[in-house]
């Protein structure tokens, strides 16, 4: 799993290039959500103790005007997913998107 300082597709290049030399199978998975939500859940997020993610209320202008769309070879193992729905909603639909990704030849 990564996040969203893999927004770049320099970043996700590196990323696939090592994922393939080692023959391992990957898919992004770009999650998709309001500015309203996103900004509701750092600000949310950061009133608790325990969290894994860096991402703060801070970085989210810097991070959204950075991300730079797949390019037409990472749409091969691109799935989009909409967070705006209930958790266990999105889940249901990515793994659904998953089991139906065809196989790349490495």
């Amino acid at each position: 799993m990564i996040d969203a300082t893999f927004g770049s597709l320099k970043h996700r290049g590196k990323l696939r290039d090592a994922l393939q030399s080692n023959n391992i199978r990957f898919c992004f998975v770009e999650l998709t959500v309001t500015d309203n939500a996103v900004k509701k859940r750092l600000l949310e997020r950061e009133k608790k103790t325990k969290n894994i993610s860096d991402a703060r209320f801070e970085d989210y202008d810097e991070l959204n005007s950075s991300y730079k769309p797949p390019n037409a070879f990472e749409l091969t193992t691109h799935i989009i997913a909409d967070t705006n729905q209930p958790l266990e909603n999105t889940l249901f639909n990515i793994f659904k998107k998953v089991i139906q990704i065809k196989p790349l030849k490495i």
